[in-house]
């Protein structure tokens, strides 16, 4: 035993040698953003890992801070292929809130895929459809970054006002996780609480995004626990979640999932119990990550598909490569690996298959229709 005690004593002092260098190493080389949840903490933690080139920034080159959605779209933007009008709506073209007689009016509601981020401003697919559907325009208030919750709370705070004849709603399948969340990236954004089965809104005007600072502190402070924590051992957390996460497939535990799932099925609701409230007809278009299958996929896709079903909402599930075919290498061209978002042919191929979608389900004329065509 006598001779075992120096030998145990080496292993431990090699051991928080090895700990301490690792910690040093975590700090210095491993951004903290990438040692936790992607669906979680990550937004916050890649702030305070990039607040010092935020504030060097100074203000954003195309969105605005907003007390309620936390940003949207600045006014008069002229940035290389992004154009938005005065209103902050995608697109050069003017839209009074007055109706012209004789003319549809849809509006497209979404995130960064239903903006049409990466592409022209007469590119997007809901540019596109205007094209496609003589007799009908196309406001497309869709913002990068927005979960459904924010999606809904633009249609109430800007557009009802436009008097559509109908709504896309599109959700893009990480939304699932956006709802759930009170920051992305660069701004605090809105969060839902669920009150006694119904959805409820704090009415406290969110910070703004210029206040780089004064965010950065509030952020600290509420992950003061984790920031104290040793590097290594939020690493070794982090290694076996991934772990446990590949053995149960990337399925997320039913606690978080159920609690994501309400939010959605309720803001669903809400959007559709007001459009129907408003003779507006609403439509739900799914959008599915590049590539690869997004995690939860299918169980996202059926969550949509019953909350949906029990409002009578139709919903179009817009396949992964759009229906291109993968032998002539066009399926490689429907996503643009520089932005991870639809390439201009891609958001063609999806117009086409959206303006199909409404000319079936009656909420457009069939017969008003142009043929589409793909580039």
């Amino acid at each position: 035993m006598k001779r075992l005690l120096p030998i145990l004593g080496s292993l431990a002092v090699l051991a928080v040698i090895t700990l301490v260098l690792a910690e040093i190493a975590l700090r210095a080389w491993v951004p903290l953003s990438s040692l936790v949840d992607p669906n979680g903490l990550y937004p916050k933690v890649w702030y305070l890992d990039h607040v010092d080139s935020l504030v060097d920034r100074a203000e954003h080159p195309s969105h605005v801070s907003h007390p309620v959605l936390g940003w949207t779209y600045a006014a008069n933007v002229r940035q290389g292929e992004l154009s938005t009008n005065a209103e902050g709506l995608r697109g050069r073209r003017e839209y009074p809130l007055e109706r012209v007689p004789g003319i549809r009016r849809g509006i497209v509601l979404g995130d960064s895929f239903s903006a049409g981020y990466g592409v022209g401003d007469d590119e997007s697919y809901a540019a596109r459809l205007e094209g496609m559907l003589p007799g009908t325009e196309i406001l497309n208030l869709a913002v990068p970054g927005y979960g459904v919750d924010q999606a809904i709370l633009r249609w109430e705070l800007m557009g009802r006002a436009y008097q559509p004849d109908f709504v896309i709603l599109g959700i893009f399948l990480p939304d699932f996780h956006r709802n759930a969340g009170t920051w992305w990236f660069d701004a605090p954004k809105p969060r839902f609480r669920i009150v006694d089965g119904e959805l409820y809104l704090p009415d406290t005007p969110l910070p703004p995004m210029e206040d780089t600072r004064g965010n950065e502190a509030r952020i600290r402070e509420e992950l003061a626990p984790l920031l104290r924590m040793p590097r290594v051992w939020v690493a070794g957390q982090y290694v076996a979640g991934r772990i446990a996460g590949r053995l149960r497939g990337w399925r997320e535990p039913d606690t978080t999932f159920s609690e994501k799932q309400q939010l959605l099925e309720l803001l669903i609701e809400r959007l559709a119990t007001d459009c129907r409230r408003r003779g507006v007809d609403l439509a739900i278009v799914t959008i599915l990550t590049d590539y690869a299958a997004y995690p939860d996929e299918a169980r996202i896709l059926q969550v949509i598909a019953d909350a949906a079903d029990r409002v009578q909402v139709p919903v179009l599930d817009l396949e992964r490569f759009l229906g291109a075919d993968p032998g002539d290498g066009a399926a490689a061209r429907v996503f643009d690996p520089a932005t991870q978002h639809w390439s201009a042919y891609g958001h063609a191929r999806a117009a086409e298959t959206i303006a199909r979608f409404l000319q079936v389900r009656g909420i457009v004329m069939a017969e008003s229709a142009a043929t589409p065509g793909s580039d």
